[in-house]
């Protein structure tokens, strides 16, 4: 994989370091409120920081699975896809039976 192509996907190579800026003034990049039908537990998503962050790492996502991908080829990711289902499937079905 040509990690100069991964930076280069989204014209940007910021996301290879640290935000600009001292660690106590990075920008929130997730926010969370209590969830209101569970109030022991959050609802999380995105702050805008957190989405525009997301926005740009999408293109070097997709370069590095693109060549996973291509390493592996389709009949081996459709596998590896089945494989990961089968165990979610079994873990869900395991922490069922403590419930």
């Amino acid at each position: 994989m040509d990690a100069e192509r991964a930076r280069r996907a989204d014209g940007d190579a910021a996301l290879d370091g640290p935000v600009p800026g001292s660690p106590t003034r990075e920008p929130r990049r997730r926010r969370a409120r209590t969830n209101p039908d569970d109030r022991r537990s959050l609802l999380v998503g995105l702050a805008p920081a957190g989405t525009r962050l997301l926005k740009r790492a999408r293109p070097r996502f997709r370069v590095y699975a693109e060549a996973v991908e291509s390493r592996l080829g389709q009949q081996r990711i459709g596998d590896l896809r089945q494989g990961l289902a089968a165990l979610r499937e079994a873990i869900e079905d395991e922490v069922a039976k403590d419930a």
